[in-house]
């Protein structure tokens, strides 16, 4: 480090006193605050500042952390599913996303669950979209009719209260399908609550 400094001082002055002046200048007051941060407390920050406004998938706004994506489709090619269940899309990025993924698995399909469709902005194929509410009976008999029989992936990312999460593994659970929890982050989360409180429940009818 030092004979390279000097040989850049010996053969060009000015780019060394660049060089060293981009080294030692005061670092930004909103760099330094978010190096500082912890691991916690950075994706707290990121969830809040990024998620909702700056992340899209191939244009369009997707409401994931790009973390949960990565494994998302770490779990994608290993369960390998023959339908993945969406729900909650909102504009649509993650449910292209998805259905990009199966594309390179060379099959599936996705259902695209949600309530409002006023900013769902995408089509695709392998993209199903069901609009209504997941918890009634009518919109968990069509998606019963479409997974009947297959693998299945459940990406709930609706409703994240305690009560609607129950509500929705008691209308839509059917053995042989994996589920998978948006926005669990710690052992108290509602989510979380409601899926030890459900398998419990399981438990116990066995």
């Amino acid at each position: 480090m030092i004979l390279e400094a000097i040989h850049l001082l010996v053969k060009n002055p000015r780019s060394l006193m660049l060089v060293l002046r981009k080294f030692f200048q005061p670092m930004r007051k909103d760099y330094k605050k978010r190096l500082d941060m912890n691991l916690r407390q950075w994706l707290i920050y990121h969830q809040k500042t990024i998620v909702f406004d700056k992340c899209y998938w191939m244009g369009v706004r997707a409401l994931k952390n790009p973390f949960d994506s990565w494994i998302y489709q770490e779990i994608i090619y290993e369960v390998k599913p023959e339908v993945i269940v969406e729900i909650g899309s909102y504009e649509g990025g993650s449910t292209l996303y998805l259905a990009n993924l199966l594309d390179l698995l060379g099959k599936g399909q996705v259902i695209s669950i949600d309530i409002d469709r006023t900013n769902f902005k995408v089509k695709h194929d392998r993209i199903i979209v069901i609009t209504g509410d997941c918890s009634s009976q009518e919109v968990a008999g069509k998606v019963s009719q479409l997974c009947q029989g297959k693998r299945t992936l459940v990406l709930h990312d609706g409703d994240h209260s305690k009560n609607a999460v129950l509500r929705d593994f008691g209308h839509l659970f059917q053995t042989g399908q994996r589920w998978q929890l948006s926005d669990c982050r710690g052992w108290y989360s509602r989510p979380v609550q409601a899926r030890r409180w459900y398998r419990a429940v399981i438990r116990r009818a066995a």
